[in-house]
């Protein structure tokens, strides 16, 4: 359950990241007369923000699963391991 919540997480953050990105582009842009390329920078690293979450999620999640390997109690008994 918990694995599907942080899954979610990352396509709410995407989006997120990407409409703030843009937004504060724009709002740079009309004030500093750029139109649009701070609009675009400001999608590109909501973009990059995005994938840093996704990487930070993915990491997280592998040490996870390579604890939960690692503890006793969750070692198949008939792996022939002590």
């Amino acid at each position: 359950m918990v694995e599907a919540l942080s899954l979610g997480y990352v396509g709410i953050f995407f989006g997120v990241a990407v409409a703030i990105g843009y937004l504060g582009g724009a709002w740079a842009d009309r004030h500093l007369h750029t139109r649009p390329w701070l609009a675009i920078i400001g999608i590109l690293l909501g973009i990059a923000a995005g994938f840093r979450e996704l990487h930070r999620i993915v990491v997280a999640q592998r040490w996870r699963m390579k604890k939960q390997s690692n503890s006793p109690s969750e070692r198949n008994l008939g792996d022939g391991l002590p």
